[in-house]
């Protein structure tokens, strides 16, 4: 089984380690992590890296935090670019 879009983030969940544990015991054997802010890309973009393979990633700005100063679109093309 596939998650095709989980929020797996601190804003969320205190120990993430205990989450991927959860779900891997569970059978799920790959969770889209989806972002909404520049931070919960950065944050998923780590977690998929940590968790290769079973955590990926996703990069985005939720339309209700588009006008927050630090949620640009052009830093999220350069932290995609960064990060391929």
């Amino acid at each position: 089984m596939i998650d095709s879009h989980a929020h797996i983030i601190s804003e969320f969940y205190e120990d993430i380690d205990e989450i991927v544990s959860f779900c891997k015991e569970k059978g799920i054997i790959k969770i889209i992590n989806c972002a909404d802010s520049i931070n919960t890309t950065k944050e998923v973009i780590l977690l998929s890296k940590k968790y290769a393979g079973f955590l990926y990633p996703t990069a985005g700005i939720h339309p209700g935090n588009i006008d927050d100063e630090n949620n640009k679109i052009d830093s999220l093309e350069k932290l995609i670019i960064s990060n391929k």
